[in-house]
């Protein structure tokens, strides 16, 4: 977990900046994290997934509002449900 928050926290400064190396690095550092953890846990798949929105939308939302906002997951969808 600790790559994958190092992943959420250069996610984070591309969300704030758009400067795609971020972007590239935390990308890269989550794939490393997926390797390290696995991503059979349920936790390791929400997290990887609220990374990988921040990525594809710049938006940063904590876990409480991205749960609300996608109970299911968002899994690369574009809008909320």
């Amino acid at each position: 977990m600790a790559k994958a928050s190092v992943a959420s926290a250069l996610a984070c400064q591309y969300a704030a900046t758009g400067e795609e190396g971020f972007a590239r690095e935390a990308s890269d550092t989550l794939t490393e994290a997926q390797s390290v953890a696995g991503t059979d846990t349920a936790e390791f798949a929400n997290y990887e997934d609220r990374i990988r929105f921040r990525l594809a939308t710049r938006q940063i939302v904590n876990s409480a509002e991205f749960e609300r906002r996608f109970p299911k997951g968002w899994h690369g969808q574009q809008d909320e449900p």
